[in-house]
């Protein structure tokens, strides 16, 4: 176990010029600029929720475009963390403010 901020942590670990996607927000903490630099890592963003309507219209537009075919056809698949019947949405926010899931968590309605 490491008492290292866990960003830290993986930015230690992780291999030379990788790309790291990042998508949450409000942390905060030291970030050592050196180490940044020696490993020559690419972070994208990818949290939509910067974006504007017509920027999220636009990324949905060319996904389908180019994805749309092969999620139809059963080819593409989102991981599924957990599915929660509506009435056992409080299970599900639990297991989401736990933030180790991975994959998508569905509310199912009805």
């Amino acid at each position: 176990m490491t008492t290292r901020p866990p960003f830290e942590f993986d930015l230690r670990v992780s291999a030379d010029k990788k790309r790291r996607k990042t998508g949450r927000r409000g942390m905060t903490g030291a970030f050592d600029f050196d180490l940044h630099a020696l490993k020559r890592i690419a972070y994208i963003g990818v949290t939509f929720r910067t974006r504007t309507i017509e920027e999220i219209a636009q990324i949905n537009a060319r996904m389908r475009a180019d994805l749309w075919e092969s999620v139809t056809a059963g080819e593409l698949r989102l991981p599924i963390a957990g599915r929660y019947p509506l009435e056992r949405v409080e299970d599900a926010l639990a297991l989401m403010r736990e933030n180790r899931h991975f994959g998508k968590i569905v509310l199912q309605m009805a």
